[in-house]
């Protein structure tokens, strides 16, 4: 009987911590995009990530140049290691997580083969 509700106790555990619901939860918050492949950026841009439950949630990316401000909202899922952005006009991009720190985070596009590194804001 003990290793029954051992092993339940385990299963649910493993369960509720799943890689999705992990990933979701670090990456919740404002993210400063650094450079695209090296490059360094000279135009400000902002990812933004609000979880609204364990792998799903909603964004925005805030791009500010000449002290114009433009912000494009999205939703987003978690699947694996990879963020699905879906805009508001129905474009998708799918997003593989290549490094998630506390502070820092390396993104690649999977459809457009470039490599995002952020800082935490």
């Amino acid at each position: 009987m003990k290793k029954i509700v051992l092993f339940t106790i385990l299963s649910l555990l493993f369960i509720a911590c799943s890689k999705e619901t992990r990933y979701n939860r670090k990456i919740e918050g404002d993210w400063v995009l650094l450079d695209i492949g090296g490059e360094v950026q000279v135009t400000d841009i902002e990812f933004q990530f609000r979880r609204e439950n364990k792998t799903n949630g909603k964004g925005a990316i805030v791009v500010t140049e000449n002290g114009s401000v433009t912000k494009t909202a999205f939703i987003y899922s978690m699947e694996e290691d990879k963020i699905i952005l879906t805009f508001l006009d129905g474009e998708t991009h799918t997003l593989r997580i290549d490094n998630l720190k506390k502070d820092e985070m390396n993104l690649i596009d999977v459809d457009l083969k470039y490599d995002f590194h952020f800082a935490r804001k």
